[in-house]
């Protein structure tokens, strides 16, 4: 790290000389950011993920609340002759933000649906006048069907022609007017102008960076006056006064898109990782930097280490030390199975599977002595906490399962594999939604003002303490059936009543991969399969991105138990891919 960050400045004639950084703080810096990486199993370093690390997680709805309570007392200096003026008085002011606030929330809930809930990278680099690239970008990057982009693509201009229409030849009702110009138009535009950039094709994170910054330039000065255009049409058509309405929705609006953006979760990383020394203020400086020293890499849009040994060895994670071979014993993996194999009991069989695996390679071993998070469990049995099931058998699906381990059964013998467990009746997959509900409560309810009543901050337990019923509703109810059946005919899985079985022959790819549905990542892995072209497919519910099918979840990491793992390889033979991480 020293000859890395050398104490002495770099030459001035430089066109961009790197700056002088201490070397005790770089690695300081530098192993954060490389346990954060291995905590998450990602070998790509992206900016705009650092907002999902711990201390930014934490802070995140206290810095969501604290942010629109500025907000609000800005408008209010703003709006605060307006508000003497009215008869409403404050509501005169409150309601218009409100009406910014709730259509800015409308039109990115339509983009993010667009795309595939993908706002949360950085957005396209987006220029008013380039209209015809901009359609171009929404079209590749649609993860929508067709019928619903010619529905939104064709049916959203006509939308608005017919609403004007209507407004000029059948009674010019103000409702129109707000309907067209402050929702409709808007929730266009930010389709339009707010499609996720290709991280891969990128030329660097900072180009990235500039990108998300000129899209959310884009929505504030496009997307929110037209929702103050359309509330102040509104106001005005009224007889009432439309030009600080229409004022107050637009600073609504634009407070809105600014807090929900890439940019703002960027700044909330940077505002809670620099203060405690995690990261340096001028992170995206110093990780150029590194790169120049040799220490990172560039892969498009996104940093990675040299190699995978640096990231470990920053992350404080060290190899298991490879355990010599015993006499006669090769370097292969097993793919077929002989008479002799067939013969043989199932837990011989499984071991025998083990020893005919590669002893230096990295990852889980099937002796059970790597946990597959760095730990060493030479037992070989029980879960990573010393803990082993009555039954004497270790969790197939590792220490973060989302099953309760100890109520797993599995039977292994030369022709078949059996797991057999139960699960909870209702998934804790609710609590995105909670945590979407209850950002968007945050967000009005700070923007416009309630912060300053003492029942608006009640209101924000509600959501909460909602998730906290359904998480103890579905404690109380009754598990379900949870199978993984291997043959050698087929897969068979079953989670209560969905079912699925896929024969061997139909199947050319098996692997534990990330849950990817239309876009959106799950968060969980699963065992899936990839079917051959003119394969019959299963149900709907089954069915993922790139052609893969759901067989079982697993659990919250890609980390595999060796013996499931060799009975996958066993039986799948060259089909199985491992897990990935990816």
């Amino acid at each position: 790290m020293p000859a890395a960050f050398p104490p002495l400045p770099a030459d001035h004639g430089r066109l961009h000389p790197p700056r002088t950084w201490d070397a005790a703080r770089a690695r300081t810096w530098l192993a954060y950011l490389a346990r954060l990486m291995s905590r998450r199993q990602e070998s790509e370093l992206a900016w705009w993920r650092l907002s999902q690390a711990p201390l930014p997680r934490l802070l995140a709805l206290p810095a969501l609340i604290a942010a629109g309570m500025v907000a609000s007392v800005l408008i209010r200096i703003v709006t605060a002759d307006y508000a003497a003026s009215s008869w409403l008085g404050e509501l005169s002011v409150t309601t218009p933000v409100l009406g910014g606030v709730v259509f800015a929330f409308l039109a990115r809930m339509v983009t993010d649906h667009w795309f595939g809930h993908r706002l949360a990278e950085p957005r396209r680099t987006a220029n008013p006048l380039l209209f015809v690239s901009a359609l171009r970008a929404v079209e590749r990057h649609s993860r929508v069907g067709p019928l619903a982009r010619l529905a939104v693509l064709y049916g959203g201009p006509a939308l608005v022609v017919f609403l004007l229409a209507l407004y000029a030849f059948g009674g010019r009702d103000p409702v129109l007017v707000l309907l067209t110009v402050g929702a409709v138009l808007p929730g266009l535009l930010m389709v339009v102008y707010a499609a996720p950039a290709d991280a891969v094709d990128a030329a660097t994170p900072r180009e990235l960076l500039r990108g998300e910054q000129s899209a959310l330039l884009t929505t504030v000065t496009l997307v929110a006056p037209l929702i103050g255009l359309g509330t102040g049409g509104f106001y005005a058509l009224r007889g009432g006064h439309g030009l600080w309405p229409g004022v107050a929705a637009w600073l609504g609006a634009s407070a809105t898109l600014f807090l929900l953006s890439p940019s703002s979760r960027w700044l909330l990383a940077k505002g809670t990782l620099a203060p405690t020394g995690r990261v340096p203020w001028s992170l995206m400086t110093f990780l150029e930097d590194a790169r120049t020293a040799g220490l990172l890499q560039r892969s498009g849009g996104t940093y990675r280490f040299r190699n995978r040994r640096l990231q470990d060895h920053l992350a404080g994670r060290t190899a298991r030390p490879a355990v010599p071979p015993p006499a006669g014993a090769h370097r292969q993996v097993p793919r077929q199975v002989s008479a002799g194999d067939r013969e043989m009991p199932g837990g011989e069989r499984a071991r025998a599977a083990g020893d005919r695996t590669d002893p230096g390679a990295d990852g889980p071993q099937p002796d059970g002595t790597d946990t597959g998070d760095g730990t060493a469990n030479p037992e070989g049995t029980g879960d990573a906490d010393g803990t082993a099931p009555p039954d004497g058998t270790r969790s197939p699906f590792g220490r973060r399962a989302p099953y309760d381990s100890r109520a797993l059964r599995a039977e292994h013998t030369a022709d078949h594999y059996l797991l057999q467990g139960r699960s909870r009746r209702l998934p804790m997959a609710h609590w995105p939604v909670i945590g979407t509900l209850t950002v968007m409560y945050a967000v009005r309810f700070s923007v416009t003002g309630q912060w300053q009543e003492p029942e608006g901050w009640a209101g924000l337990l509600v959501f909460p303490v909602l998730g906290v019923v359904v998480c103890l509703v579905g404690l109380l109810m009754p598990s379900r059936r949870l199978e993984l059946e291997l043959t050698r005919e087929g897969v068979r899985g079953r989670f209560g009543r969905r079912r699925c079985h896929y024969a061997w022959p139909d199947v050319t790819e098996i692997a534990v991969r990330r849950v990817v549905v239309r876009g959106r990542d799950a968060h969980f892995y699963a065992l899936q399969v990839r079917l051959r072209q003119g394969a019959p497919a299963p149900g709907r519910r089954h069915r993922l991105d790139d052609g893969w099918y759901l067989v079982l979840s697993l659990g919250l990491t890609a980390e595999v138990d060796p013996q499931l793992a060799a009975a996958l390889a066993d039986f799948a033979e060259t089909r199985w891919r491992g897990a990935r991480t990816g």
